[in-house]
């Protein structure tokens, strides 16, 4: 490895370092989630430091959550490459893990931490070659202006993406395309399922086992909920998209709980269900799934909720992620299939790929994913990423700016 290239993957570990560091994670309840402002401001003081202005983007109602909009080159609102990155990690155990999870530590070539992998690990080299380029005045070599995004809940909501993405449509933002930097091991990535998540509560009445027309049975109405769902999912099925790339090719559901009833004898006042629905691109919306499955239940269990006041059923969107659609001629994978080699590929977990393609509506936004790290570890008490990983996507980007396009044709 060249000493200058040695150089800079040296940088770059410290800014993964320093990102780690940072607890963001994020998780639905809120004695566990942490902030991630600390790091954002992180970010824009180093940009700031750097001579480049930065954007927070925030809203009132997520205290202490922030995304981080930047542009490097000309500041236009056609064009321009988008590096995109949630800054948010999930949970930790941290008795399952062999160091400080927020401490990068090396062990045998291997950089261990909570985010090293998923995915701070992306913005690290990231920050690392627009820093490389600041420093050395070649900002002004960059073909497209680079723009960075950063953003946070991705784990849980995407609430991040969706609160930017409308932000760069008021702001009447039209990149070229965007570069999202999700762990695929530095392989080609042009489509994903979608992925929509419900919790339901269900309120029935209690009363002895052996007087059930007196009470409603919470868990009878959940089963038959659940019924609907494997309904649909033999529907789906039995067909399949025709030249899919997906395995299995159709949208697929899961019911992953169901929890309520108090013993054998009593009939169940209460019931919770969570269930979720992947959805293979080009098929019906999350939105519609649901109502479909809703709707069988209803005919039934409308009318007995009717005879008995205070019971009935109430179901919340955890998250609704679109799926991440092929585009044709996509010049986001062109351009990384020059720089990398290899032919873009499909992944069974969802990104914010399919809300950042919405950027530039009704048109569809160019989008690819492709990171340094393997999903496989993502999550883990052993997340790490490798220093081979973290150079690939450092060389990736100089070829990709170096060739980049500077209008969106």
């Amino acid at each position: 490895m060249p000493e200058n290239d040695d150089l800079r993957l040296k940088r770059t570990i410290e800014i993964l370092g320093e990102l780690v560091a940072f607890d963001t994670t994020s998780a639905l309840s809120s004695e566990v989630a942490k902030p991630n402002r600390p790091l954002i401001d992180f970010v824009r003081n180093f940009l700031e430091k750097l001579g480049i202005a930065s954007t927070i983007v925030a809203t009132e109602d997520q205290p202490g959550k922030a995304c981080l909009w930047a542009t490097i080159g000309p500041d236009s609102k056609e064009g321009g490459i988008v590096l995109a990155g949630h800054t948010d990690v999930v949970p930790v155990q941290r008795d399952r893990w062999q160091s400080d999870p927020f401490t990068l530590t090396e062990r045998d070539g291997k950089l261990y931490g909570r985010g090293a992998c998923d995915m701070k690990a992306f913005i690290a080299c990231a920050l690392s070659f627009i820093e490389d380029r600041a420093i050395n005045q070649r900002l002004g070599q960059l073909k497209a202006p680079l723009r960075l995004a950063l953003t946070y809940d991705e784990e849980i909501t995407m609430a991040g993406a969706q609160r930017l993405t409308e932000w760069l449509q008021e702001q009447g933002m039209r990149p070229s395309w965007v570069w999202i930097g999700e762990p695929t091991t530095m392989r080609i990535v042009d489509a994903h399922k979608g992925v929509a998540e419900y919790n339901v509560e269900i309120t029935g009445k209690a009363c002895h086992s052996g007087l059930p027309h007196l009470g409603v049975s919470a868990i009878a109405c959940a089963c038959e909920i659940a019924q609907s769902i494997a309904a649909k999912q033999a529907e789906k099925q039995s067909l399949p998209f025709a030249n899919s790339r997906f395995a299995p090719p159709y949208t697929t559901f899961n019911v992953g709980k169901i929890e309520g009833g108090q013993a054998a004898n009593i009939v169940a006042g209460s019931c919770r269900m969570a269930w979720q629905v992947r959805i293979h691109p080009g098929d019906e919306t999350a939105q519609t799934l649901r109502q479909s499955i809703e709707t069988k239940t209803t005919k039934k269990w409308g009318k007995i909720f009717a005879e008995f006041p205070g019971t009935g059923l109430k179901t919340t969107t955890v998250c609704d992620i679109p799926p991440l659609e092929p585009t044709p001629e996509n010049p986001a994978s062109a351009a990384l299939e020059t720089a990398l080699g290899g032919k873009p590929q499909t992944v069974s977990f969802a990104t914010e790929g399919g809300i950042f393609q919405k950027i530039a509506a009704p048109q569809q936004t160019p989008i690819v994913i492709c990171g340094p790290g393997d999903i496989a570890v993502a999550h883990s008490d052993h997340e790490h990423v490798t220093k081979d990983q973290l150079a690939l996507c450092l060389d990736a980007m100089d070829k990709v700016f170096c060739a980049a396009p500077t209008k969106k044709k």
